[in-house]
């Protein structure tokens, strides 16, 4: 992959204690994007970038390599990509993960569309995006950027971040392969509780099986949980067992300890929604 710049610059802040009061300017809306957005979303990106010389001559690098990341991230837990839209136009866009092998919180960046820059988007996305990194317990987030871009006088300084030039940038190696989503298995107390987790259109998805047997676990999302077959017994902090049986469903809240019981075999369909985001 081309190395776009010699002069990286991070920003990084300190959350602790940070109490965030944010408001979408008037005249916009804010959802999650879905991988429905796929090519909205790289269009606000790419048009952000080309509005900054800096960036200009180098967005046919910068195409590549975004659209590889929105095909990685988008639509996955521990990664959402806030969307502020003005009727049917994406206005500005920010992508932002627990954890990226590039070694930053920030996927995409702050993009703002040229046509609505300088109304507010790019302070109020960059909060939302630090506010969001917050909830999921990041409390030093990150974002490298080049020096002297937009983004690194105008937008990143806010919050009060801690700028170093001159540092390293690990995106501008090859991604390791390891970071190519694909169908992932996950084995759970010893083999006796299975699951295969993918991408869909509507975000990230596990199906699996339950053996006979009481399991504990804990959900780092909001679960949406579908029995496929058999009956599974539900117990949620505070209430009592109830029964779900085949074709019945349970939410489970994030960050949450709770049993299951069987006494069969049970099929499911688990759907997982980052916390704090309305969903689109």
């Amino acid at each position: 992959m081309r190395t776009v710049s010699t002069r990286w610059v991070r920003h990084r802040w300190n959350l602790r204690g940070v109490d965030f009061t944010l408001s979408v300017p008037p005249g916009y809306q804010e959802r999650s994007a879905t991988t429905a957005d796929g090519v909205r979303v790289l269009d606000v990106i790419l048009r952000a970038y080309g509005s900054d010389p800096i960036w200009r001559p180098h967005l046919p690098a910068i195409a590549t390599r975004m659209h590889h990341r929105i095909c990685q991230t988008l639509g996955h837990p521990g990664a959402v990509y806030l969307m502020i839209e003005s009727g049917n136009e994406v206005a500005a866009l920010s992508g932002v993960a627990v954890s990226h092998w590039t070694d930053q919180n920030f996927l995409t960046g702050v993009c703002v569309h040229p046509n609505h820059q300088r109304r507010g988007l790019g302070k109020f996305l960059l909060g939302r995006s630090l506010q969001w990194l917050q909830m999921q317990g990041i409390l030093e987030p990150q974002v490298y950027t080049e020096f002297e871009s937009l983004a690194d006088r105008k937008i990143y300084p806010l919050y009060g971040s801690t700028r170093v030039v001159g540092v390293p940038y690990p995106g501008t190696q090859p991604p390791p392969p390891s970071e190519a989503y694909t169908v992932k298995h996950n084995c759970y107390f010893d083999g006796r509780v299975r699951s295969l987790g993918f991408g869909t259109s509507h975000g990230y998805v596990t199906i699996g099986v339950i053996t006979p047997g009481r399991y504990e676990f804990t959900s780092d999302y909001e679960e949406h949980v579908l029995i496929l077959s058999g009956t599974l017994r539900v117990k949620l902090p505070g209430r009592d067992w109830v029964e779900a049986p085949t074709n019945d469903a349970y939410v489970v809240p994030a960050d949450t300890k709770f049993e299951v019981e069987s006494e069969t075999d049970v099929a499911y369909l688990c759907r997982y929604y980052p916390v704090g985001i309305p969903r689109g």
